[in-house]
């Protein structure tokens, strides 16, 4: 169980980096487009924790809406997740 919220852990600090950059601001884009995906946590007034599948799925809708963003891995957890990294 620890080593699995440290995994949800170690991906929740790359999606609040991710999120800061904004990707959705772009003009061009329409308005459903430029929403901003909300985590589990804020879909739920925070009653429920992401797992690491959501948080998985929110960086790639998050690097999706942006041109300027690349998802790559930098390693993997102890039990074969990989840890994704945005760029």
């Amino acid at each position: 169980m620890i080593r699995a919220q440290t995994d949800t852990l170690a991906v929740l600090s790359i999606c609040i980096a991710v999120a800061t950059v904004h990707p959705f601001s772009v003009s061009a884009q329409s308005a459903e487009s430029r929403a901003k995906p909300l985590t589990r946590a804020e879909r739920s007034e925070f009653r429920e924790t992401s797992s690491y599948d959501d948080v998985v799925s929110f960086v790639e809708r998050v690097v999706e809406a942006s041109p300027r963003l690349h998802l790559t891995t930098f390693g993997y957890t102890i039990e074969g997740r990989a840890l994704p990294v945005v760029v």
